[in-house]
């Protein structure tokens, strides 16, 4: 996977231009014609748009509220001022 820039070519149009690469964490792998696996795979069933329902934006809210909690539940590091340091 790219990013790209658009440059002006004279008074004929615009060239897309890459601007940089994406890779993953895990293993360095370059995306570039790798593509994205989900974390988490939501098939919406046909009648859900017309039901005003969003089963992946659910997914996705419940998924962060578990994230959240969590997050508030990692330990908490004891801060040190630089204003209450000894010299």
């Amino acid at each position: 996977m790219i990013s790209t820039g658009s440059v002006s070519i004279m008074d004929v149009g615009r060239l897309r231009v890459p601007a940089r690469g994406w890779f993953r964490l895990t293993d360095g792998e370059d995306m570039e014609l790798n593509g994205a696996t989900p974390d988490y795979i939501v098939w919406p069933e046909p009648d859900d748009s017309a039901k005003g329902k969003d089963s992946q934006l659910t997914k996705a809210i419940e998924v962060l509220q578990v994230e959240v909690q969590k997050w508030a539940q990692r330990p908490q590091p004891v801060l040190h001022k630089a204003s209450e340091r000894r010299r």
